[in-house]
């Protein structure tokens, strides 16, 4: 038995039938796409405003904790604990350290322990905004003990392809980057650091240690698993679609991921429906993937290299934008026969090739990608066109 709602009007015109009837009978065949229910008043509104008003945890100062999962550090074997003593830090700083210390304390990041046989000493590197950022120096103690997670990080061409076709950027930070990803207690003992006010135990994974970033990278793409359009590298996010609707559809499935992690985003650094992102020395917008301004200049204004020392420099410089330049084999020829010794010394070729590359990436149009067969290093190559765009 089918029940539905008809209404009986007084006239003669013909009968109509809705489509609330056509779907209980089986013969509505057409269906709206719940990327076309956004509301347009959302759409017009301030998506700030709006992403920071309907997930509001995801915002606030309280501190995130990711709660699918713990770190857990795996040690080779036969290896023996490393304790090193304190390391002197000027008195100007010393205020600083005890307020980076205290602030760590309070968001539970940092716990003081009384001894311990692993102790690491403390790099106190200084922000722009005049605080202090407190580094353990693992290197000199647990890092080269740790069996090493291969987890691989996203390159430049698989965030340009999970990208590509969108119209608009999103950019979503994470607030104290690694620090919302705990660790489990016996992996915690490994994370202590000796201060000039004793000693303290991380509770969540610390910057600097070798298994951090391929750690942080698995479980941020877990959160993200299934979602169209979004991507993570480490502890930034970055959303897109091929309508503003579809990007807020994807936004908003990202917000409601990262809460159901518990996780916390950094608003200051979050950048919503912006026509660019600057990734990994890259621009993606709607027209593809570009070279970064900034880049490209350091590459033009880049005076003759006056040693072997100075020419592998400019040369790794122009190898980060090689998909770039078409026949760089042959035209660059001279200046990796003079970085390998075959030429004695800077000659006219050296030149034109010098000038050849300034040339290139002043003038050579970055273009839309197609991928091509993979080069001898095995790694993905794209073909390019140039059609003459002048980058300003």
């Amino acid at each position: 038995m089918i029940k539905a709602t008809g209404y009986v009007m007084p006239g003669h015109d013909p009968a109509l039938v809705g489509r609330q009837w056509l779907t209980q009978f089986g013969v509505w065949l057409l269906t709206i796409p719940e990327v076309n229910m956004i509301k347009e008043t959302v759409l017009r509104e301030n998506v700030s405003d709006y992403v920071t008003k309907k997930y509001k945890v995801l915002f606030d100062d309280s501190p995130g904790m990711y709660n699918k999962s713990l770190t857990k550090i795996h040690l080779r074997e036969n290896v023996h604990p490393v304790a090193l003593k304190c390391r002197h830090v000027v008195h100007t700083l010393k205020p600083l350290v005890e307020k980076e210390i205290e602030k760590l304390v309070k968001l539970k990041h940092l716990k003081p322990v009384q001894v311990l046989e692993w102790a690491t000493p403390i790099v106190p590197v200084l922000k722009g905004n005049g605080e202090i950022r407190i580094c353990g120096d693992f290197k000199l103690t647990l890092n080269p003990n740790i069996i090493i997670d291969k987890y691989p990080l996203h390159s430049i061409d698989d965030i340009f392809t999970k990208l590509q076709g969108g119209v608009e950027f999103t950019e979503l930070d994470l607030k104290h980057a690694y620090m919302q990803f705990p660790v489990d207690e016996e992996s915690s003992n490994l994370l202590t650091i000796v201060t000039h006010k004793g000693l303290y135990q991380y509770t969540k994974i610390p910057e600097g240690v070798s298994p951090a970033p391929a750690d942080v990278q698995r479980k941020i793409d877990e959160c993200l698993r299934g979602i169209n359009g979004a991507i993570a590298y480490l502890d930034n996010i970055y959303v897109t679609g091929k309508t503003k609707a579809e990007h807020m559809k994807n936004l908003e499935m990202v917000c409601e991921r990262l809460v159901d992690c518990n996780l916390r985003l950094n608003l200051k650094k979050c950048y919503f429906m912006v026509p660019k992102l600057e990734v990994l020395g890259y621009v993606i917008d709607a027209t593809g993937l570009h070279k970064s301004n900034t880049k490209v200049q350091a590459m033009v204004e880049a005076p003759q290299p006056k040693n072997t020392k100075e020419l592998a420099s400019f040369l790794g410089l122009v190898n980060f934008y090689a998909r770039f330049l078409e026949n760089r084999s042959t035209n660059m020829n001279p200046l990796y026969d003079l970085l390998n010794g075959k030429l004695p010394k800077w000659n006219k070729d050296c030149e034109i090739a010098f000038n050849w590359v300034k040339k290139a990436h002043f003038t050579g149009l970055l273009s839309s990608l197609r991928p091509v067969k993979e080069n001898h290093f095995g790694m993905r190559r794209f073909g390019l066109r140039l059609i003459g765009y002048i980058i300003t």
